[in-house]
């Protein structure tokens, strides 16, 4: 209670002395959810929209804190600074050595909360300084440009596509319109089907995307298949050459993908990382990326 007291009120020298001459664990969860000293640091960084906790975060790195360290739910405290967009905050952790690309348990790493939530600031960040790739996917096979659309952020998106993103690119996912189908789908489809208007017009007008490729595709069974043996094989080797280029000391472009179990694309509420208590949040799947199959059906929404 009494570190707790120290972090609220930015007393520095007060969290050195508790750490320091009391022998107080850095890192012994403080709240039944496991948050650590770091995370509620950082969430009263968010909720207090105060930067003075930039220094305290500091401090209790300094000491030894994990900039890793997860709460329940396997959430670090990269993911609050995303969902707050706390850009100084994010590269302080990265100064200590954060992994700011890992997923939580259900698969979502910080660059997905910062495209679902439209916080361009901590999403660039993340893209030009802490080796994310711009078209990260989440286990469910969205890209990020796709959270950024379908939750209607289009000054992300624009963001996304200066920075390499590929609006036109088409993604397996599971949907809404097709129980138990993977379909594969754009951007644009995924706009269309949200009603995002703005999004579609921006694509449209400035991207020069046709609304034909609102177009959701029924792939074959057997095709899905094929494919998924090839993205697993190049997700391997991905992966290796990633690891000899971190040796090497070299800057790296090559994507994360990971996936785990069938699911449908996730629609995250706010409170999730930034409240006090865990909501439920859908499955993941594997991710795929194609283009579209001989014998394949189309649906568009009317």
């Amino acid at each position: 209670q009494e570190l707790l007291e120290a972090l609220a009120a930015k007393q520095i020298s007060k969290v050195c002395r508790i750490v320091e001459r009391l022998k107080f664990d850095v890192d012994a969860p403080l709240n039944d959810d496991g948050e650590t000293a770091v995370h509620v640091c950082v969430h009263h960084c968010g909720t207090r929209r105060d930067p003075g906790f930039v220094p305290v975060l500091r401090c209790l790195l300094r000491l030894g804190a994990n900039p890793d360290a997860a709460r329940a739910g396997g959430q670090m405290p990269a993911h609050r600074c995303a969902a707050f967009d706390l850009t100084p905050m994010l590269a302080l952790l990265g100064e200590f050595g954060a992994e700011v690309d890992r997923e939580d348990d259900e698969g979502y790493a910080p660059a997905h909360v910062c495209a679902a939530w439209g916080k361009t600031s901590a999403l660039e960040w993340l893209l030009t300084r802490g080796a994310v790739h711009v078209e990260r996917l989440h286990g469910n096979g969205m890209t990020l440009s796709m959270f950024a659309a379908v939750n209607g952020h289009l000054e992300t998106l624009k963001c996304l596509r200066r920075l390499g993103a590929d609006v036109r690119r088409p993604c397996f996912v599971d949907h809404d319109l097709i129980a138990g189908q993977r379909v594969q789908c754009t951007i644009m489809a995924m706009a269309c089907y949200e009603g995002r208007d703005h999004v579609v017009k921006w694509l449209v007008d400035d991207c020069d995307v046709g609304k034909c490729e609102s177009e959701i595709v029924v792939v074959d069974p057997a095709y899905i298949d094929e494919v998924t043996a090839r993205e697993r094989e190049a997700e391997r080797r991905a992966k290796e050459e990633l690891t000899a280029r971190r040796g090497a000391g070299k800057e790296c472009d090559i994507p994360n993908f990971t996936g785990s179990s069938l699911g449908r694309f996730p629609l995250v509420s706010a409170h999730f990382w930034t409240g006090d208590d865990l909501s439920e949040r859908p499955r993941g799947v594997d991710p795929f990326s194609g283009t579209i199959a001989l014998g394949t059906s189309m649906l568009k929404r009317a």
